[in-house]
């Protein structure tokens, strides 16, 4: 199948998570940090813009960084960002018009580290 194929990243984006999703909690703490720049002394990139949680869908972003060694890979964790950010919007009990509100946060997120993350994947 081609690298650049739905079902390609579809696969890939599901094993990432099972991955990380068996990772010790411990080495997954270690690792993550929640949204933002590790180290930062200031809270730059909420992990609740506007009561969602990001927390899980940031910290295995930033496994995702941790483990990755090429474009594709940074590819793939970005794209499982998105997709965690989404199902949990989905998911939650806020109103329709919250949850669109934080679609366009999770919008906002993707695109930071999809556009501006190449210093945090391959400067590790």
């Amino acid at each position: 199948m081609p690298p650049m194929s739905y079902q390609y990243y579809l696969d890939h984006i599901a094993d990432l998570n099972r991955i990380i999703a068996r990772m010790p909690k411990a080495a997954v703490d270690e690792i993550g940090n929640g949204c933002g720049p590790a180290g930062a002394k200031i809270d730059l990139v909420p992990d609740n813009p506007l009561g969602a949680d990001f927390t899980l869908p940031c910290t295995r972003h930033d496994v995702a960084y941790h483990l990755g060694e090429n474009a594709e890979n940074k590819t793939v964790g970005d794209l499982m960002f998105l997709v965690l950010m989404v199902i949990g919007i989905v998911y939650n009990d806020d109103s329709e018009i919250q949850k669109r509100l934080q679609l366009t946060a999770a919008m906002r997120y993707f695109k930071a580290v999809y556009f501006r993350g190449d210093d945090a994947f391959y400067n590790k």
